[in-house]
């Protein structure tokens, strides 16, 4: 079964095909899609959810329904099933179906089956809630609207997936009516302390840590330690370094040993004081430049060196490292103390750093 397993991990395109094969099967209208209402489209899921009508009122008078309603109302309530029995074996198989659809190794669009299943839980405890108290809790009239349940579940539990609080203000702007801006951010606020109680990644950066994508931003919230952990225990040296003094005829030398895109530029290297950086193919322009001329020239008098931007001490931790780099898009950050150069870290190095400390978590 394991060697089975890794072969189709191996074959990205028959693992694709093999799970999008079973998850058409299994919602199929005719299969297990019959109890899902696997013919309404996500839009329609969505409408048939959010709707303030109550699904028990909708059965004591179906007759009465408009064309949209009663075609939702006979998905959700098929011949044989009620409509609770339906809600709960759609809640139950969805999460199902979308943790196999998360393992397909292809880009996909999750945030919207997430927020139908969050609309679907609020429908089940709301349709749940007006069943109960049918009888009216106040003046013989029940104030519960099964819709609003929706939709303060649907941005509850996609605020809680993604760690945002973004699904609050989509659900305000889906109704257009502030009545649900208090009820829904509240969810939303309630459902993300409760996620990140336990400092674990998103639902997207947990799938950047198993798909091992470059970006990888969750960890400092997986590795909270990161945020005191120093740098210098992780600099690695500079590589090639130029003198400002330095004759042209080295120059050409430490051009051709090194493969460095910016070459840092220190006073000596006796005393490195980092004065700023020459790039590479403007180095390459100088030396060609004044390729004719006496190779005994100093650096300084033929290319003009360029500040350093960005540049961190040892006592940086590795959260602020972190957060500059992935701000600036920086590939690699020098590390100065007193304005002496002590080596470099990389976007690279940042990874391995990371991705080693979240493992000891």
């Amino acid at each position: 079964m394991c060697l089975l397993f890794t072969f189709l991990i191996s074959r990205k395109s028959l693992y694709s095909a093999i799970v999008a094969f079973l998850l058409a099967c299994f919602t199929f209208y005719h299969s297990a899609g019959h109890f899902i209402a696997s013919e309404l489209t996500m839009r329609q899921l969505l409408t048939s959810m959010l709707d303030g009508t109550s699904w028990y009122n909708i059965s004591q008078n179906i007759s009465a329904l408009p064309e949209p309603q009663n075609t939702f109302w006979q998905a959700w309530n098929p011949p044989g099933k009620s409509y609770f029995q339906t809600l709960t074996f759609f809640i139950i198989t969805k999460v199902g179906l979308l943790v196999v659809a998360c393992t397909l190794p292809l880009p996909a669009g999750y945030f919207m089956p997430v927020f139908v299943y969050g609309a679907a839980v609020g429908r089940f405890i709301g349709e749940g809630s007006f069943y109960l108290l049918s009888g009216g809790i106040s003046s013989g009239k029940s104030l519960i609207n099964p819709g609003g349940y929706a939709l303060a579940g649907a941005a509850a539990f996609s605020g809680a997936v993604t760690h945002t609080l973004s699904p609050a203000l989509l659900a305000v702007e889906m109704t257009g009516q502030c009545s649900y801006a208090v009820p829904a951010l509240v969810a939303t606020l309630v459902s993300n302390a409760v996620a990140r109680a336990k400092h674990r990644p998103s639902f997207y950066d947990g799938i950047s840590l198993i798909k091992r994508l470059p970006h990888l931003p969750s960890l400092i919230r997986a590795c909270p330690k990161l945020a005191d952990v120093q740098i210098k225990q992780f600099v690695i040296p500079a590589g090639a370094v130029l003198e400002r003094s330095e004759k042209l005829i080295s120059v050409q030398h430490i051009l051709k040993e090194s493969t460095d895109s910016e070459l840092p530029v220190v006073e000596s290297r006796d005393f490195s004081v980092l004065l700023g950086t020459i790039n590479r193919s403007q180095l390459r322009e100088c030396l060609l430049e004044h390729r004719n001329e006496d190779s005994c020239k100093q650096l300084e008098e033929v290319c003009c060196v360029q500040p350093v931007r960005l540049h961190l001490t040892p006592d940086s931790t590795v959260k602020q490292a972190h957060c500059i780099m992935s701000i600036t898009g920086e590939q690699r950050l020098f590390i100065t103390e007193s304005g002496r150069l002590c080596g470099v870290i990389t976007w690279k190095e940042m990874k391995k750093i990371i991705e080693e400390m979240a493992k000891e978590v």
